[in-house]
């Protein structure tokens, strides 16, 4: 997977803490998960804590209906395949990944310009 499509995320991935968990949606089912861009760990709930599933490559089946298909068969999840689910909450979008700015008084965790 690339981390240079943009989309939503669920944040950093917390078993390697490189890559972004990607929201991807089963191609059969309609079911989300987090998938890292970077090792391929997958996570069924939003909670990070929670220890990520690895799936049988090259297949990569869906854990939900078990319908594989390789990469082709995940979609990445728009907001309106994460509206009202248990993702929702976690999500953000590409301009929400910049916790710093670069600009002064633009607001942020914290403010680059000031540090």
């Amino acid at each position: 997977m690339s981390s240079s499509e943009s989309g939503l995320d669920a944040g950093v991935c917390s078993f390697c803490d490189q890559g972004l968990r990607l929201m991807m949606r089963c191609g059969d089912c309609g079911e989300l998960i987090g998938l890292c861009d970077e090792c391929d760990a997958m996570w069924f709930v939003p909670d990070s804590a929670t220890l990520p599933f690895f799936p049988s490559q090259p297949d990569i089946p869906c854990p939900f209906c078990g319908v594989g298909g390789g990469w082709e068969h995940w979609k990445r999840a728009d907001w309106d395949d994460v509206r009202g689910t248990r993702w929702e909450a976690a999500v953000r979008q590409r301009g929400d990944r910049n916790d710093v700015s670069t600009e002064p008084g633009v607001e942020g965790e914290s403010d680059a310009a000031g540090l």
